[in-house]
């Protein structure tokens, strides 16, 4: 009997990278990381990647100028987005980020209820409660905090590892702990909000704030997120 698995290209098109994914049944797999400049400027660099790949293809791109690019390559590809019925009531005004909505997905298909905070470029902490979202937070993200130190002051350092979360001893220590604590209470003070709901990690720096909030690291939310938009639209 012919298998009925769904399989799929996914894409998660960040402001710093651009991660390829396979989904096959169930399971999501990364295959490949890409800077988002390169692939803006030589897209064949993506399709060397995947090898061909035929099947369904979904994208969530937060990036309009790689958008354009991805709608060439794969103009049969799915975006996703809000648009239609989801599996989490979204009563959003105005534009969502797509990799928002993945990740929501991607929580949903873990728990009813969660926080998740997502710490890339941006740190974004989502709120959803029986299925339901009920409002998120968006502050920068820890390098970009570093780097505004950096260029608003005429002495700080810009600050590249971001791993000290401890009271420090030299400038560069004290901004690591700094940056990492104030992005740590952030989210600890939304889960003081909304007591008992499971915390998922996901983003870049997911590493260097568990150890400050602990919750569930799941590295590849925005593709698993990506796949369950896929089945949902394809009706599965």
């Amino acid at each position: 009997m012919q298998s009925t698995e769904l399989r799929a290209l996914l894409i998660d098109g960040g402001n710093t990278a651009v991660k390829i994914g396979e989904l096959s049944g169930e399971r999501v797999e990364l295959i490949a990381r890409l800077p988002t400049e390169e692939v803006i400027e030589r897209p064949e660099l993506l399709l060397q990647k995947i090898k061909g790949f035929k099947g369904k293809v979904g994208i969530a791109s937060v990036v309009p100028e790689l958008s354009k690019v991805l709608r060439e390559l794969f103009p049969e590809g799915e975006f996703v987005g809000l648009r239609g019925e989801l599996p989490v009531k979204i009563p959003y005004k105005g534009e969502m980020g797509a990799d928002r909505v993945a990740n929501i997905l991607g929580g949903n298909s873990l728990f009813e209820s969660f926080i998740i905070a997502s710490l890339g470029t941006a740190t974004v902490i989502d709120v959803v409660v029986n299925g339901e979202f009920k409002g998120g937070f968006i502050l920068p993200g820890a390098r970009l905090m570093a780097r505004s130190l950096k260029e608003g002051t005429a002495l700080l350092p810009e600050v590249k590892k971001l791993q000290n979360f401890r009271p420090g001893n030299k400038t560069k220590e004290c901004i690591e702990a700094g940056i990492l604590r104030g992005i740590g209470g952030a989210i600890s003070s939304v889960r003081s909000e909304f007591p008992g709901l499971p915390l998922i990690l996901t983003g870049g720096d997911a590493g260097a704030i568990y150890p400050l909030t602990g919750g569930i690291l799941v590295k590849d939310l925005t593709l698993l997120g990506i796949g369950v938009y896929l089945k949902y639209k394809g009706g599965k």
